[in-house]
């Protein structure tokens, strides 16, 4: 694990678009490093083990082409130095909360290894893909976690 500090900026935003939809509008803007969602758990597969569809892949590089028909409780897209946290809401709509780092409040930057070994199929990672390379950026204040944050090859470890 590495620490440091840097400048955290965050925002949170309420939304009558959908998960998917305020997804697919970010990632093309910006295309992310890598991209997870989880399903509305309506909207699985009930024919076979895991009960993922086997049209979803949750944890992707890039820009994601999830199914346009599943509804999504929950995404996040992750980019060099930020991240986008976007979650359904009961009533409709969802809310989002973005984290960057840039000049503004002064939070303590961990990065340490991720190593998704276990149960990779779950994850939908093929055998070889993100084997070393991903990194979970979390970011402190006064020692409590305050956000965190997915990478690949971590460059300021």
């Amino acid at each position: 694990m590495t620490g440091n500090t840097c400048g955290l900026r965050i925002q949170t935003q309420q939304e009558t678009r959908t998960v998917m939809e305020i997804i697919a509008d970010e990632a093309g803007k910006a295309p992310p490093l890598l991209a997870w969602a989880d399903p509305d758990p309506r909207h699985v597969a009930l024919t076979n083990d895991s009960g993922r569809r086997q049209d979803f892949e949750p944890l992707v590089q890039g820009v994601p082409s999830w199914p346009a028909d599943l509804r999504l409780n929950e995404a996040r897209l992750f980019w060099p130095d930020a991240a986008l946290h976007v979650v359904a809401r009961d009533a409709g709509g969802s809310i989002w909360t973005r984290i960057e780092e840039t000049s503004g409040t002064e939070f303590r930057r961990e990065a340490f290894p991720v190593h998704p070994i276990r149960d990779r199929q779950r994850f939908g990672l093929p055998d070889e893909s993100l084997n070393t390379d991903l990194w979970a950026i979390g970011y402190r204040q006064f020692g409590r976690l305050v956000a965190w944050r997915l990478s690949i090859k971590e460059a300021k470890a």
